[in-house]
């Protein structure tokens, strides 16, 4: 079973980096950030998920917030967001009968990303993933459907080789415990060992490669179903 990291423990991870070397050249990462997982089990409910967004955004040292069900995000642009932040790619979909309510969304601060991407799945109805090269990482965000060992398989793999040398994290509602599905050749499961969702389940998880530590924590405000989960990364 592949090494799962609970909230109290931080794994120094033995192998080399991938990618480009933490000390060579101008960074627009910095070293050390976190990238914050929340299932916002849909935008409606209003200003008290705004509110608590916006406070994640507000947090030191988070740099990357991915969202799982964030339907139209409030209809939000960039000038929406709090200073320093824009929307790097925001995926509305159709889940059936006209509802974006699990459309998905990457939200960056100080960063301008290299590109941005969306995977999706043919054979479960075109239910996408979506990525964003940041300048010396990849970051992933999924919301899987329902027991789906073949749709997280799936995104694990699509994370792996769409990332190419980068360090990559894979974050999400993976709708499965963590270790359920392995970690990818080479990296791992970050988990905070707590339940994420309100069943008692712990769904909100991550797959990383090629940083030199990470470490995860379930965030303390819960407004919808899920908690969200902030992954501690270090290239």
């Amino acid at each position: 079973m592949p090494p799962i990291l609970t909230r109290s423990a931080k794994r120094k991870l033995d192998e080399e980096k991938s990618g480009p070397s933490s000390k060579a050249g101008k960074r627009t990462m910095p070293d050390r950030f976190s990238v914050i997982s929340w299932n916002m089990q849909g935008s409606g409910g209003g200003d008290v998920k705004a509110s608590t967004l916006r406070a994640y955004m507000k947090r030191v040292g988070v740099s990357v917030i991915c969202l799982q069900e964030c339907g139209k995000l409030f209809d939000w642009t960039d000038d929406d967001l709090e200073a320093g932040w824009r929307i790097a790619i925001h995926k509305q979909w159709d889940a059936g009968g006209g509802n974006p309510r699990c459309s998905l969304a990457i939200l960056v601060r100080g960063i301008v990303p290299v590109s941005t991407h969306v995977v999706s799945a043919t054979w479960t109805g075109g239910r996408p993933m979506i990525g964003a090269y940041l300048s010396h990482c990849a970051v992933w965000c999924v919301h899987a459907p329902h027991s789906s060992t073949a749709y997280v398989t799936t995104a694990r793999n699509s994370a792996k080789f769409g990332s190419a040398t980068r360090p990559w994290i894979c974050a999400g509602d993976f709708n499965l415990a963590p270790g359920t599905v392995g970690a990818p050749t080479g990296g791992h499961v970050a988990s905070c060992g707590l339940a994420t969702h309100q069943n008692g389940r712990e769904l909100d998880w991550a797959f990383v490669s090629g940083f030199s530590s990470y470490e995860a924590t379930r965030l303390g405000t819960i407004v919808s179903d899920h908690y969200a989960v902030a992954f501690t990364l270090e290239l």
